[in-house]
Formats: structure tokens, C-alpha cells, sequence
């Protein structure tokens, strides 16, 4: 296959355009990220597995990414990423596997978070230190000192 021409609008997205000389190990690393990026997007894969894809972009680049993956998921194409930043893949997700220590603790759907009215940082939280909004809101601490 011929990737030129997507090579150079990949290239031209996320502003590589004029370091096409360079060597990566000349490269900052919000570009080497960038870099790895067109890299992994230039086959145009059906599936593509990202972890922490955001980290060391600058905005520009962060919006152009997220621009991307939602062209990807209108296309059909899969996408798995792995993150700590939560908030962002708001309105990226169709569904979250939530993980500690190595076990999955949680599953849930976006559907299924806007019929609860909680946000998927909300519900991490909840599952991962094992308190929801209720327990929270009826612990005493004052009734907890007592009976110490």
C-alpha cells in the first residue's frame, strides 16, 4: 500500500510536517509522543490499543488526537486506551473497564452511568475506595470517635 498521502496528513495534523528530517532522538518528547502516534494511525487500524496516548502532548495536539479517535470510532474502527486521566476520554468512551491491583472491579457502559447520573470519575471512585455517595454522606465521624 501506498501511505504517503495519509503519512503526510498525519504529519500535517499533529505538526510534524517540518521535522519530517529529523531523527526522533532530536525530537522533544511531546513530539516523539506525537510521532508514535502517526505511527500507530498510519496503517489506519481496525483495532488499536493505546496506554496513556495524551501524556506529554501539548493542547493542540490532545485536541487533534481526541478529534481523531471520534473520526475512528464514527468509522467503526476500535479503540482500547488506558489512562489515569479520566476526565480525558469524556465523550470518547462507549465503555470502561475499571482496574485495581491488577483485577477488574468494574464494568460499566456510558449508557449506563447517564441513566444513573453519575460520571465515570464518580463511579472510579466509588469502586476503587470502595464508598459510594451514600456511605459518605452517612458516616459520622463524630459517632465513629465514640465508639473508639
Amino acid at each position: 500500500k501506498d501511505y504517503t498521502d495519509y503519512k503526510n496528513e498525519l504529519l500535517e495534523r499533529f505538526e510534524l510536517a517540518d521535522k519530517k528530517k529529523k531523527f526522533g532522538d532530536e525530537l522533544s518528547k511531546g513530539m516523539q509522543q506525537k510521532l508514535s502516534l502517526c505511527c500507530a494511525l498510519l496503517p489506519k487500524p481496525a483495532l488499536l490499543l493505546m496506554d496513556e496516548p495524551m501524556i506529554g502532548l501539548d493542547p493542540h495536539a490532545i485536541k487533534e488526537l481526541k478529534k481523531m479517535m471520534h473520526e475512528m470510532k464514527e468509522n467503526g474502527q476500535s479503540l482500547f486506551i488506558s489512562t489515569h486521566i479520566i476526565d480525558s476520554m469524556d465523550q470518547l468512551w462507549d465503555h470502561a473497564i475499571i482496574m485495581q491491583k491488577g483485577q477488574v472491579k468494574g464494568n460499566v457502559t456510558h449508557e449506563q452511568l447517564q441513566e444513573m447520573n453519575k460520571t465515570l470519575e464518580e463511579v472510579f471512585f466509588e469502586i476503587t475506595e470502595g464508598l459510594s455517595d451514600e456511605d459518605m454522606s452517612e458516616s459520622d465521624p463524630e459517632e465513629e470517635n465514640k465508639e473508639k
